[in-house]
């Protein structure tokens, strides 16, 4: 027979031990929300958290949109935590940076050549190390905007997944840098291709009136930004008060 151990020690057979659906470490998934940024203007350039519900869509600040940064990096971390999140955010954020030196280098030497033709080499030698300073000067101001960005972001996306829903509604109504969108103060919805000349890899275009603040022309980072955008949008007005003119089947 066999002792009360051995039956609450070894699993019946025919039976498997059950594991955790999801990783230990993963974060659990909150409240639904798509990327828009304001590249701004008059007033500071933002990216938003905008978080549909019931009753509205809480746009909530999340941070600046640093040059040449990745926006993926205002969602929520990759596997492997905040650490690879940054670091992949940093390196794409160089890449675009080096395509737009090897840009600035082009024109430098097409100005260098030009010198060269007239001659005088202790000019060109000045222009030369002119340049350089300028170009390594604006490198190094670059970089340390991209690396406060990223801590700046990385920090407020981790007090935002601590958010409950009720209190991403009360962050967005009381932080002055975000806004909440109703169906009583928000008109002129539409979605639109991006701009050709914009300087973000974007999806598309969102702009809106908003009776509080005024009009605002966002940034959709992804095309899942731009479905969900739509869908709220829709819910929250009708589908005859949004204007889409994507394909949100290709989106």
């Amino acid at each position: 027979m066999a002792s009360a151990r051995d039956n609450h020690g070894r699993p019946a057979e025919g039976r498997q031990t059950e594991l955790p659906a999801t990783d230990a470490g993963a974060p659990e998934a909150g409240p639904k929300f798509f990327l828009a940024v304001y590249q701004g203007g008059f007033s500071e350039a933002r990216i938003f958290r905008a978080y549909p519900d019931s009753d509205g869509i809480s746009f909530v600040y999340t941070g600046p949109p640093g040059p040449f940064l990745d926006l993926e990096i205002a969602r929520t971390p990759e596997r492997g935590g905040w650490r690879v999140t940054a670091a992949e955010a940093l390196k794409s954020g160089l890449v675009r940076m080096g395509g737009a030196a090897l840009f600035v280098l082009a024109i430098v030497v097409a100005v260098v050549g030009r010198a060269a033709l007239r001659g005088n080499a202790s000019d060109i030698t000045d222009l030369i190390g002119f340049l350089v300073m300028v170009f390594t000067v604006f490198a190094f101001a670059i970089l340390l905007a991209m690396t406060m960005s990223v801590r700046r972001i990385i920090a407020r996306v981790a007090v935002l997944d601590a958010m409950s829903r009720e209190e991403i509604l009360n962050e967005a109504k009381t932080e002055k840098r975000s806004l909440r969108a109703t169906a009583d103060n928000v008109s002129d919805v539409c979605i639109d291709p991006p701009p050709r000349d914009d300087a973000l890899d974007c999806a598309a275009r969102l702009s809106f009136r908003h009776d509080p603040t005024g009009k605002w022309k966002l940034i959709l980072v992804a095309r899942k930004d731009v479905r969900l955008a739509a869908r709220a949008f829709r819910a929250l007005l009708g589908e005859d008060e949004v204007e889409v003119n994507v394909s949100l089947k290709r989106v």
